[in-house]
């Protein structure tokens, strides 16, 4: 790969270069952010998850590299297109964070998180046209009220539960 891809040295696994989409939007009761339910056959199958995924050659757009950062804002913007189907435009595309997992980790992706406000007219789905290896399901959640709403806690419980065993090197 022709970016800096940001890691541990001397991780047994390499990190793949990853983007993700922090999709926004105002809800009735306040901001909601779009989540993934992962088919099984994909990274993190089973899980709900911000749409995005490995940062391809293709995504470096030309003279920009070894710089990350263009490279993963196009593949946060062409996995939001793969995986539910909508076209943002990646200079609309604000950097939020870097994640690394530890070395140890069985999967591990070195992921550049982006935020963005979802276009107006979005709604839940059961099925993603277009994307039946991606995406189950597609739903807008309330984040912000996680601890007031059990089907959120309940979900996040899950996520931590299902990461840490993902992280020891067993799967829930």
């Amino acid at each position: 790969m022709l970016i800096d891809i940001i890691d541990h040295a001397g991780a047994p696994k390499p990190a793949h270069p990853a983007a993700t989409v922090l999709l926004l939007r105002d809800g009735a009761g306040g901001i909601e952010v779009l989540m993934i339910h992962r088919s099984s056959k994909t990274a993190f199958g089973g899980l709900w998850a911000f749409p995005g995924g490995r940062i391809e050659d293709e995504d470096i757009p030309e003279g920009t590299a070894p710089d990350p950062l263009p490279a993963a804002r196009r593949a946060a913007a062409r996995e939001t297109a793969e995986e539910v189907g909508l076209v943002i435009d990646e200079t609309a595309l604000t950097f939020v964070s870097h994640w690394l997992p530890p070395a140890d980790a069985p999967v591990r992706f070195s992921t550049w998180f982006f935020a963005a406000n979802a276009p107006d007219g979005l709604v839940e789905g059961f099925s993603v046209r277009g994307a039946p290896g991606f995406a189950l399901a597609v739903q807008w959640h309330p984040e912000w009220q996680v601890m007031k709403n059990p089907i959120s806690r309940a979900l996040f419980a899950a996520f931590g539960a299902a990461a840490r065993a993902h992280a020891r090197g067993r799967r829930v």
